[in-house]
This record gives C-alpha cells, structure tokens and sequence, in this order.
C-alpha cells in the first residue's frame, strides 16, 4: 500500500565502497490517513510543525507497542523506555495527525477508530523498514567476504553443486570455502564458529545448535545386477539376514537410523565394510560385494542405467532429514542467509521470505 522509500546512492571516490543514504520520509502517511480519515468521517488536520515535531519511526513502534500490550506501562518496557516518553510519543502523533489515537479504560488501553486506522498502517509501514533493511544489509554483505561452509559428502555431490554455482556467478566477490566431514565433526565446527553455516543429518550429533530444515530425502536398499539377490525386487526383511552390508561408519547419524530402520522389520545383514563416501560405497556395490542403503537420489542414474538395482524390502522405508545448523550465539551473515535461501529454492523447500521467518530450533 505504501511506495518504499528513494536509495540515494553516492560515492565518495572512484573507488570508495558504495555509501548508501536511506532518507525515511512519512509525508505520505499523512496523505494516506487523511483519506482513510475522511471516509470514516473523522476530522483531521496538520498543524505547522518544525522538523522536531515530524513524525518518527520510534513513535509509531511506541503507538504499536502501547496498542498491542494495551497499556503504557507494558509498551515502555517493551520499548525500553519511560512511561512518560511513551505518552510523550502517542501526544505527538495525536498532536501530528490534529486527533485523539487511544483512550484509557477499565480493561486497558484502547485504539479510537482514528487509532485502529493509525495501527493498521503503521504496523504495515514498520513492516517495510525492517523488510528494507534486511534487503540493504543483505546487498552490502554481499559485494565482498567470504561463506565458510561444511557439508556432508552426498549432499555437497548431488545436493549443492548447482547451489554453489549460482551464489558463486551472482556474489562473485564472495570467496566461498567448502569443507565436507561426517555430521559430528561439522557439528562441532558449527559450535565453534569455525563454519558459518553447515548442512548434516538430522537430528544433530550434538546439542545445542540452532537449526533450520532443508529436505527430505528416501535412503533405498540397492545391489548390484549380478548379486544373487540382484534378479529379484521385492524381498522379505529376513532375506537381507546374514547378507555382507557395505555401511556408513559406526557412530554416524546416519547409520544409527539405517541400523534401526533394519531391526525394526527384523533384518540382520552383516556389516563388513564402512565407508563414509556413498559414492564409493555405490562402486563397492556396483562390482558386486554386497548391499547397501544409499540415498535414493545418488543411486537414480544407476538404476536407471541397470548398473544397480532397487530392492523394495516388505516394511523398510526410512526417510532421513538435513538441515542447517549454526551456533547459536553466531549471527547468520548476509551470504549465509542468501545461500541458505537458494538451497532451498534449489530444493524446493516451502518458500521462505528469510531465514528468519524460516521457524529456527535449538536442537
């Protein structure tokens, strides 16, 4: 409803990083309300004032404030503030706007038909500026730096290589770092500050972290077309009983949850063989020396090709979720938010304005 405010873009030299001036103007607030005024019959008007007098930004957060929590005393803490800045602040947007905003009752503080309206459109005007804001902080910590990042073998193979491209040919100024480990280790690079940003397997194989869901993804069983179990696709649980499994490392999430997945509908493989590349672990199947469950989104080619076959166990399904994690006493930097945001528009996540508005964890 409201026309965002003008950039005013200027350089100091030729080469002096790019200042930005934002100049907030409200003037057409005013405008705005004196429509919205007039169509509810309510008489307003616009004493001469100097610029002192103007209306501010902190005076509608303090309007806000007092209307939400319906009382001056709870606006000033939450506004960190005096009570009488907060009635200073509502006295000069009424004096502004020539009209009476709130009116003190029995049950609290309560908005005037003039205040509803005044509530209506600031919340959305504040709404902007933060949005501005974000979009500004956002540009300036992108034209330069650099964006540590850990990840997992599969998903920096077949997950984030089309993620990496696109931040790389847009932020090129960026100098991008990639380490690939096992969750627990870039978990705890997480904690540490050493990442700013990770990717692993749910759940975390340490607390404390902050985290955000990025996808989910089906892990199959699949053997090779020469392995004797290889001419058959659906199979019973205790078939794979005593069969060689070529395994993620012990201790690693996610051979917790393939080894468990496996017990639940009574399998009993044999584990000969611990990898922590799936592609390598998908070669090893390739030639025959036993199964393995990989994600299924590593294996597609394969099978497709006849290179390896898919195995439908009666009962087994496990579906295993990534996500991000940082320290939770980090804040995310503007390429951290921005890549965070292109995964999952990569990935087809539900779409998120910002990762903050993507519900966070301490997990």
């Amino acid at each position: 409803m409201f026309p965002l405010p003008v950039l005013q873009e200027s350089r100091r030299t030729s080469d002096a990083p790019l200042v930005i001036g934002i100049r907030w103007n409200l003037a057409f607030v005013k405008l705005e309300l004196k429509f919205m005024f007039q169509m509810y019959n309510i008489n307003l008007s616009y004493p001469s004032q100097d610029r002192e007098e103007a209306m501010e930004f902190r005076d509608l957060e303090v309007f806000v404030a007092v209307v939400r929590t319906r009382s001056f005393t709870r606006a000033a803490e939450l506004s960190f503030c005096t009570q009488p800045a907060v009635s200073l602040a509502v006295r000069r947007l009424e004096k502004e706007l020539g009209t009476i905003l709130v009116e003190r009752r029995r049950r609290g503080v309560e908005p005037t038909g003039a205040g509803r309206i005044l509530m209506e459109h600031a919340s959305e005007l504040l709404g902007r500026r933060d949005s501005l804001r974000w979009e500004i902080s956002r540009w300036a910590g992108l034209e330069k730096g650099e964006l540590r990042i850990g990840t997992t073998d599969a998903v920096s193979q077949y997950l984030l290589p089309s993620v990496y491209r696109t931040f790389r040919k847009r932020y090129p100024g960026v100098s991008l770092w990639v380490t690939v480990e096992a969750s627990a280790p870039l978990a705890r690079r997480a904690l540490s500050g050493e990442c700013d940003l990770v990717v692993l397997t749910f759940p975390p194989p340490v607390s404390g972290l902050r985290t955000w869901d990025l996808a989910e993804e089906a892990l199959v069983v699949v053997v090779s077309p020469s392995h004797p179990l290889g001419k058959r696709r659906r199979i019973s649980p205790e078939t794979l009983s005593g069969e060689i499994m070529i395994g993620y490392p012990m201790g690693s999430v996610t051979r917790g949850e393939i080894d468990r997945a496996l017990q639940d509908v009574g399998a009993a493989p044999r584990v000969e063989m611990e990898l922590g590349a799936p592609e390598a672990m998908k070669r090893l199947v390739e030639v025959g020396l036993g199964f393995a469950v990989l994600p299924e989104r590593l294996v597609r080619d394969e099978t497709r090709r006849g290179r390896l076959v898919q195995l439908s166990v009666r009962g087994f399904t496990l579906v295993r979720r990534l996500g991000f994690a940082t320290s939770p006493s980090r804040q995310l930097t503007p390429a951290a938010r921005e890549f965070m945001q292109l995964a999952w528009k990569r990935l087809k996540t539900p779409a998120k304005r910002s990762p903050s508005e993507q519900s966070a964890r301490i997990a």
